[in-house]
């Protein structure tokens, strides 16, 4: 389904839309007792290898991802942690095939797609992750999907993501009976990750970059 839609007319959107889209559009599914239907995790599943080559080469043996919008074979590259590019949202997609999982309780998903592309997202991630001064581990500029705004370092929204990341990944080793190597690795990070960025008004975007501007009007698109 994607953007596209059932559109009669031509549309400027002819694509799948990683950054809010699909994670929305498909949440129907769970209610409905229709797994069948769920595109989202077949799309995931059958393009491994696609979101594997969609990272710089460097980071391929062991990360996967993806950019903003691709075609429906996931192939669309995505950018570096530290460039201010948007990073997250296959991490974000593999939310929805949790949702899955959790309302079919169908172990091969979450064995043969959720565990194997959801231990690559998260991959990329730790690639990035570098120790401050205060003895956390901080995240270089990414960009929050819809904020037109400069990409701020220790986005919330990535913040986010790598905490549920990596506690899923270690609550389905258990369930899926796998002694991870990475275990260790997961569980140091939720240890040590940044406190999510906040101000007077609440979750800021990221550090230094607070939700609204300086007249008070909230920063969204």
């Amino acid at each position: 389904m994607a953007t596209s839609g059932p559109w009669l007319e031509p549309t400027p959107w002819p694509a799948v839309w990683w950054n809010l889209n699909v994670q929305l559009e498909y949440w129907l599914i769970h209610g409905f007792n229709h797994p069948e239907l769920d595109s989202l995790a077949t799309t995931l599943r059958q393009n491994q290898e696609q979101l594997a080559a969609n990272v710089p080469t460097a980071y391929q043996a062991d990360s996967s991802g993806i950019g903003r919008s691709s075609d429906m074979f996931a192939n669309r590259e995505v950018g570096r942690p530290g460039t201010g590019a948007e990073t997250g949202d296959l991490t974000w997609a593999l939310h929805n095939v949790w949702l899955s999982y959790r309302h079919s309780m169908d172990k091969a998903l979450l064995r043969d797609t959720i565990y194997p592309v959801l231990r690559r997202a998260i991959n990329y991630y730790l690639h990035f992750l570098t120790p401050g001064s205060d003895g956390r581990l901080h995240l270089p500029s990414t960009l929050s999907p819809e904020y037109p705004v400069v990409p701020p370092q220790d986005t919330n929204y990535d913040l986010a993501l790598i905490r549920w990341g990596c506690q899923t990944l270690i609550e389905s080793a258990q369930l899926l009976e796998i002694d991870d190597e990475l275990t260790p690795r997961w569980q140091e990070v939720l240890a040590r990750l940044t406190p999510y960025p906040v101000d007077e008004n609440g979750f800021m975007i990221g550090a230094d970059t607070p939700t609204r501007s300086p007249t008070g009007t909230t920063r969204i698109c």
